[in-house]
């Protein structure tokens, strides 16, 4: 179960986003910033929870059952998953060049982060389902959980890792709030949004870049004579 452990982490934190870094802030900066960005990340957690176990006691079976009898379907999920992601960091990098994404992830979230501590929850919740059903990282990751025979409390540990590594840099800005004095708070928070606004783009490219370039040498390995890197 640890190796699962250890495996889902570190594919959790390659899945960290930059919608979900750029948000810490500005939740930080509101009136009970503190509560709300707790309520944030606790929607985030608990639906990468919720949704990484329905999906490896439910559809991941199925895909289980196929890569048994498919050897290569893994090989094949993590090329595809790499080259949608090069695709995806460059549809990124051409609307940033083009001038076409006049406005960038933190410009966004400021229209909808002026939330009650409730809604916020559900505007974590909501966020991070979305991106999940469509996060080539989180698909790789759960069905590989599903291959490997364990406990469904088992599973929701493994899974949990993968939560905690998707969402370590939030957990980190918050955990540095917390340790700033008082009086600084407010200094903190605005020294962090000053970092994170113009480095949202590039983050967001590097990240989809580093991964994809990773799967996407993991798929066309098997088919090269290469050594399967695969997760099973």
């Amino acid at each position: 179960m640890f190796a699962v452990l250890w495996q889902l982490t570190a594919l959790g934190i390659a899945s960290i986003d930059a919608v979900g870094i750029a948000a810490m802030p500005l939740l930080l900066h509101e009136k009970n910033g503190a509560a709300k960005a707790c309520a944030f990340l606790a929607g985030s957690f608990l639906t990468l929870l919720v949704l990484g176990v329905l999906f490896t006691t439910g559809l991941g079976h199925f895909f289980a059952r196929w890569t048994t009898t498919h050897p290569h379907i893994e090989s094949i999920m993590q090329l595809l998953s790499g080259l949608g992601l090069l695709a995806t960091a460059g549809y990124i990098a051409w609307r940033a060049r083009t001038g076409s994404d006049s406005d960038p992830p933190s410009a966004v979230l400021r229209k909808r982060v002026m939330l009650g501590t409730r809604r916020t929850f559900i505007f974590g919740v909501g966020l991070t389902a979305l991106q999940s059903v469509i996060d080539f990282v989180f698909l790789i990751a759960m069905v590989n959980a599903s291959t490997k025979g364990l406990a469904l409390w088992q599973l929701a540990i493994c899974v949990s890792g993968y939560a905690v590594g998707a969402l370590i840099v939030q957990i980190a800005i918050l955990a540095v709030y917390w340790v700033a004095p008082t009086r600084r708070r407010e200094s903190v928070v605005m020294a962090i949004m000053d970092w994170v606004t113009p480095r949202e783009v590039p983050i967001a490219i590097i990240i989809s870049l580093l991964v994809g370039i990773a799967f996407t040498l993991s798929g066309l390995s098997p088919f090269v004579g290469g050594p399967d890197f695969s997760l099973a």
